[in-house]
C-alpha cells in the first residue's frame, strides 16, 4: 500500500458511517455481507463467521435490514466492511445512540479487532468516553485545527 496509487488499492480501508442504515444497501444481512465481500452468491457459512466476529447471532443473516435495531445495523455495517479484510477500519461516531451495554459491547469488539486481529482502528468522534481502550492515540481538533496531537512533550 505504501507506494501504490490509491486508485489501485481496494478493500484496504473500510468506512462505517455514523448512520449505518445509509450504507446498508441490500435487503437482508446475508446479502449485504456477501455482496460487499464481492461474493457471487450468498455464502451462509461465511456470513455466519463474519457475524460472529462482531458479536451477532447467525440468526440475523436472514433478517431484512429494516428490521434491525440501530446497534445491530452498526454491527452489520462493520461486519460487511470486515468481510473485505481491511487493514484500516474508519468509524464515524461509532458509539452514537448506543445504550451503556451496547457501548461496552462495541468497544470490546473494536479492542479485539485492534489487539488480536491487528486491524488499525480510526475513530472520528465527539464522544471520547471509552475510546481510550480502543485507540492508542487521540488527536483533538477544534475549529479544524489540531489542538492536541497525542504526543507528549519531552523535557
Amino acid at each position: 500500500m505504501h507506494d501504490t496509487p490509491t486508485a489501485n488499492v481496494r478493500g484496504e480501508v473500510g468506512l462505517v458511517f455514523q448512520q449505518a442504515r445509509l450504507q446498508l444497501q441490500r435487503p437482508t444481512v446475508a446479502r449485504e455481507i456477501s455482496e460487499v465481500a464481492g461474493l457471487d452468491r450468498t455464502d451462509h457459512r461465511y456470513v455466519a463467521a463474519v457475524l460472529k466476529r462482531v458479536g451477532l447471532s447467525v440468526d440475523l443473516a436472514v433478517r431484512p435490514i429494516d428490521q434491525l435495531s440501530g446497534g445491530e445495523m452498526r454491527r452489520v455495517a462493520i461486519a460487511a466492511q470486515l468481510s473485505r479484510a481491511p487493514r484500516v477500519l474508519v468509524l464515524d461516531e461509532p458509539l452514537a445512540g448506543l445504550d451503556t451495554a451496547g457501548r461496552h459491547e462495541l468497544i470490546s469488539i473494536l479492542v479485539y479487532l485492534r489487539t488480536v486481529e491487528h486491524v488499525t482502528i480510526i475513530v472520528i468522534s465527539h464522544d471520547l468516553h471509552g475510546m481510550e481502550e480502543v485507540c492508542s492515540r487521540t488527536v483533538v481538533l477544534e475549529d479544524g485545527t489540531v489542538v492536541d496531537d497525542g504526543t507528549k512533550a519531552v523535557a
